[in-house]
């Protein structure tokens, strides 16, 4: 007896739902819909309709907003046939007034449109369309492979986007500043992140040492304002903060001249075109005669250089004058002609012209049988740089403007990279445990610069967070108490030091 008064209350529950199963089938859910339209990269407005979770557009109005496009269309109704016909690749010209008018909510009118499609005279089936308020409207997916233009979808900005075929979308700026927080296997890093299209005509990056001088440092603040309004700036070398004369680790070359080279550190270069390179540069300077001798230095602008058997090149860069620690030959050139060329004692002070330089050679090199005395009056080529051997990372010295030089090298060839160079292996700083401020740079598989300033990071994170950028190259430059960094009007971080070389970007956006 039970069971059956049981049974006979779950049947009438049942037929009292029915009622209600079917009112929800015939009426959908319509409201005016939040979302956004774009077309042809234009914000627009016009009535549209969420129903079921699908947003409808009505056709008149595409049609306007596609008029005088690749994929224009006319739209037309043929009371008769009781069907709406669109003819394409025509002018719109049969509109009602109603067109990009946004009415009064007429959701409640919505329902299934039983008027046909004709395209081009041919029947469109298959569609969902609804007659909301007299007018019929369209799924843009749906109408997309019939008109030709092409969709997509804005999830942040909760934007319909739609684009005739002959629309061209702006490009992309040359350069972008962004904050992150980059997942890595031992946490989420915190980074500023810039990309920079070096090879943009609008672009400009240069490596700079203050005052051109070697040793000399400055505030970050008047880097930046001596710069004269770059777009970006960020720390560069490493470099010898707490001895008297500050001199960098690795090489810097400015504004095409090499201003020191110190071999055994990985370099970025930017060449006359904006082309990036990386790579590990053994870099030796010469200078020639017209008659084709050759003297060479091992060394550029080195304080630490004057030991037996090496020679080294001091210019301007150094400073005004170079004293002697090691008993030894100097050559000295003035605007291209040898003006000296004289043995000089411990403690003796050289003169290095402005427009010249002086070439200390130890008597060991000077008596290699190769190696000649110059004559005063000798015309000499300029010192040039230049690779002693080939390197694997397919670098030329031929057109660079800059180069900036850090370690240890993060990515190579889109690997980490895992070289550690001489005095930077100490544990405490760039150890798997060693979190400090870091920052580095890369260049992505698209021949992009890219510039990263991280809160705290390991050796470790940032070969992991480069590769994620997309970097193919990267290296990681000064940090800690000089990491800084400048962009588009905002100092993001300032160095708790003075700082002697920088990188700097500038930009000049398209005026009008």
């Amino acid at each position: 007896m039970k069971r059956t008064i049981a049974w006979l209350l779950a049947l009438c529950l049942c037929l009292t739902l029915l009622p209600t199963l079917t009112v929800a089938a015939q009426y959908p859910s319509v409201q005016r819909s939040p979302q956004n339209l774009r077309i042809n990269g234009v914000q627009r407005d016009c009535d549209r309709y969420n129903i079921n979770d699908r947003n409808y557009f009505k056709l008149r109005d595409l049609a306007a907003l596609f008029n005088g496009t690749a994929n224009q269309f006319d739209v037309d109704y043929d009371a008769e046939a009781k069907a709406m016909i669109v003819t394409t690749g025509t002018a719109y010209s049969h509109p009602n007034g109603t067109e990009l008018v946004v009415g009064p909510d007429q959701s409640k009118t919505a329902v299934a449109s039983a008027q046909k499609l004709l395209v081009d005279g041919q029947e469109r089936t298959g569609l969902t369309v609804w007659n909301i308020g007299g007018s019929n409207y369209f799924q843009l997916r749906e109408l997309s492979p019939i008109l030709g233009f092409l969709v997509d979808y804005d999830e942040v900005s909760n934007t319909a986007i739609a684009d005739s075929t002959d629309y061209v979308p702006p490009a992309a700026p040359p350069v972008s500043c962004e904050r992150q927080g980059i997942a890595t296997a031992d946490g989420t890093v915190n980074a500023w992140v810039l990309r920079v299209n070096t090879a943009d005509p609008r672009v400009t990056v240069r490596s700079a040492m203050v005052d051109t001088r070697l040793g000399a440092t400055a505030v970050f603040d008047d880097i930046v304002a001596a710069a004269g309004k770059p777009w970006a700036v960020i720390n560069g070398n490493f470099f010898e903060a707490y001895q008297p004369f500050q001199v960098p680790i690795g090489h810097v070359m400015t504004d095409g001249s090499f201003r020191y080279g110190h071999t055994g550190f990985t370099s970025l270069g930017i060449d006359d075109k904006g082309g990036l390179h990386m790579g590990r540069l053994p870099i030796f300077t010469r200078v020639r005669s017209a008659e084709g001798l050759e003297w060479v230095a091992y060394e550029i602008n080195t304080a630490a250089g004057q030991f037996e058997g090496n020679s080294v090149l001091y210019t301007p860069s150094y400073g005004p004058e170079l004293t002697v620690s090691l008993p030894a030959y100097v050559m000295t050139a003035e605007n291209g002609v040898v003006t000296g060329y004289y043995r000089v004692g411990e403690e003796m002070t050289v003169p290095i012209p402005a427009n010249g330089w002086v070439l200390y050679m130890t008597e060991s090199y000077v008596n290699q049988p190769w190696i000649y005395a110059p004559k005063q009056g000798t015309v000499v080529s300029a010192p040039e740089p230049y690779l002693i051997n080939a390197t694997d990372d397919s670098f030329a010295l031929d057109g660079m403007v800059s180069i900036l030089s850090g370690s240890p090298r993060l990515v190579k060839g889109g690997a980490a990279c895992y070289d550690l160079d001489g005095g930077f292996d100490d544990p405490t700083r760039f150890g798997p445990k060693a979190a400090a401020g870091r920052t580095a740079v890369g260049i992505d598989a698209d021949g992009r610069l890219v510039m990263v300033s991280a809160d705290a990071a390991t050796i470790q994170q940032m070969r992991e967070l480069m590769l994620q950028l997309g970097c193919v190259e990267a290296v990681n430059l000064d940090g800690g108490a000089s990491r800084a960094l400048y962009c588009d009007g905002t100092y993001c971080c300032r160095p708790g030091r003075q700082l002697t070389t920088t990188l700097q970007v500038f930009y000049t956006p398209d005026q009008g």
